[in-house]
């Protein structure tokens, strides 16, 4: 999983994730977490989202992140604001635990008061390989177990198991057989069910099919198959990864139709700032027959290294160059992106505070032919500024001073939005080149 998983990425976390396509992330040879080798980085402790509510923003959720020693990662929390009371309430939390060779020996989720709590357990080998997973859900203050997965590297092969109450024990339920390239790479991976006479089982056949192919060291696509009535196998749903220099720019999700043709489901696409963080996020998802958008805009302190912080642990193929310090987040309405939520990022030794909203009284924007510049109160001792087209598309960025104006005339006429950060001010506004 990513860094506090449960809504989409951005809409509430930069790390979470709701209904996204994910790659399967074939997990026979799955190696065990180890201890990062650095010390004395500072962990990202806490993040707050300020979310649009009746026309202003207004601090509604907020997550919690916790390490240990070690620096691994052991929990995150989430809450909501609740208004009415005036205190928050537990949205979502999940745990991660370590044996005694930092490997991760169990994962926990809890969704507050939806008893959807479940667990994972997890056993390894002596070379640090996942051999055992076994699945439990939580109900009445008792751990139950529920499904059980043993790999074994000699056979290639995953052995499924499901719990069976009246018995007490575990009972046979499909295996996953597996082919590998040449680096060890899961290639294929096909699903063994069963036939029955009864409560006989009579045969196995195969059912379902995975296929993955690799360019260099990233997969770049995933294939999912299915067996028809004549014994055939029948494509139903595919995935596409894009990377232009080891950096994913597009991701796309088709499913198969009643008609025989392939629709897009899902697509998102990344842009990149001049350092390499990833910066603008665009996503949509077909939901029934209409299509949701959003797209969100991440923020960074320039001076600062990403290595000299901790994260939760990231499920999506990117990495930050700097120290992330927010996002802004926008959903599509009508023809226009419209900001919804904003999120800002707190490390080990920042104490978190409200955010000041910079008001009209504060800033001074100045246009003089085909320059602008901004006068700001809350940065006497400089800012950042980003320019976007109304595509959402970043135009420019750069350090800038107080009174010190910005060229505009290799811009194309049109609106632009403007945003200007400083430490954890940030404020933002509009312009029109004619």
């Amino acid at each position: 999983m990513s860094l506090l998983f449960c809504a989409s990425i951005f809409s509430q976390s930069i790390f979470n994730h709701e209904k996204r396509p994910q790659m399967k992330s074939p997990s026979f040879g799955l190696k065990s977490e180890l201890k990062n080798a650095e010390a004395q980085k500072l962990p990202l402790v806490e993040e707050h989202y300020y979310v649009l509510s009746s026309g202003v923003f207004a601090f509604l959720e907020k997550a919690e992140y916790d390490f240990y020693d070690s620096e691994l990662f052991k929990e995150g929390r989430n809450y909501m604001r609740d208004s009415e009371v005036a205190t928050w309430q537990g949205s979502y939390y999940e745990s991660y635990k370590y044996n005694a060779s930092n490997e991760k020996s169990e994962y926990a989720y809890s969704d507050y008061g939806h008893a959807l709590d479940k667990r994972e357990l997890y056993s390894y080998n002596g070379s640090a390989q996942l051999i055992e997973t076994i699945y439990q859900y939580y109900d009445g203050g008792v751990w139950y177990n529920s499904t059980r997965e043993v790999m074994d590297y000699t056979l290639k092969t995953k052995v499924h198991y499901k719990w069976d109450v009246q018995s007490s024990a575990w009972v046979y339920n499909y295996t996953s057989s597996y082919e590998f390239d040449t680096e060890d790479r899961i290639i294929e991976e096909i699903i063994l069910d069963k036939d029955y006479n009864g409560d006989e089982v009579i045969t196995y056949h195969d059912h379902q099919r995975f296929v993955y192919q690799y360019t260099g060291d990233k997969m770049v696509l995933e294939q999912h198959y299915d067996k028809t009535s004549d014994d055939v196998w029948r494509l139903f749903w595919y995935l596409e990864r894009d990377y232009t220099d080891g950096k994913l720019v597009s991701y796309e999700s088709y499913r198969l139709k009643d008609d025989g043709q392939f629709e897009l489901s899902w697509d998102e696409t990344w842009e990149y700032d001049a350092a390499g963080n990833p910066e603008n996020w665009q996503y949509r998802f077909l939901d029934t027959e209409d299509w949701f958008e959003a797209k969100s805009v991440l923020q960074y302190d320039l001076n600062e290294d990403a290595n000299d912080y901790l994260f939760p642990p990231i499920e999506m193929d990117i990495a930050f160059v700097n120290k992330l310090v927010g996002f802004i987040h926008y959903k599509k309405e009508g023809s226009e992106f419209v900001n919804e939520r904003n999120g800002y990022m707190y490390y080990e030794g920042e104490v978190p505070t409200s955010i000041n909203k910079t008001s009209a009284n504060d800033l001074k924007v100045l246009r003089v032919q085909d320059q602008i510049s901004f006068d700001w109160k809350k940065a006497d001792t400089g800012f950042f500024v980003k320019v976007y087209d109304v595509s959402g598309k970043q135009v420019y960025q750069s350090p800038l001073e107080n009174n010190v104006p910005i060229h505009l005339n290799q811009m194309a006429n049109g609106l632009y939005i403007y945003q200007l950060t400083s430490g954890y001010d940030s404020v933002s506004g509009k312009f029109v080149i004619k």
